[in-house]
């Protein structure tokens, strides 16, 4: 999207940071996608348009990196699902359900350990950004 975006031009962008149902849709923990190591998960994901298990600090390190001025609403966050209307993205806002991480954290694949519960439990975002001139 960099690529295509004019100096000035602005984006916006709605990331799904689940699993799409995988494994939540039959019963299992939301956040048991992450367990997979990556090797494994990489063969799984790939030519299928699994999610690519990108959580937030991603996507916000790489707008800094590329310079842009950018805003972040939470749209889904576990286990309660959608946030009508999203909110902005503040640190700790969102680390309710801690408990709900501690019943997989020791499974999670070592990408995904460090991660605080805030970084696992925010399920989805908009991400609005402009570019740098």
């Amino acid at each position: 999207m960099d690529r295509l975006l004019t100096p000035g031009g602005s984006l916006i962008h709605k990331i799904d940071l689940g699993d799409y149902g995988m494994f939540r849709s039959q019963g299992m923990h939301p956040l048991t996608f992450l367990t997979i190591s990556e090797p494994i998960y990489k063969r799984m994901a790939s030519d299928s348009g699994l999610p690519n298990r990108k959580r937030l600090g991603y996507y916000v390190e790489r707008m800094k990196t590329l310079g842009y001025q950018t805003k972040i609403y939470v749209t889904s966050v576990l286990p309660g699902g959608y946030l009508q209307p999203p909110e902005e993205y503040v640190p700790g806002r969102f680390k309710n359900e801690a408990r709900l991480v501690a019943a997989i954290r020791h499974q999670l694949a070592a990408e995904f350990k460090p991660l605080d519960d805030e970084e696992l439990l925010i399920d989805g975002v908009l991400l609005v950004a402009t570019k740098p001139l």
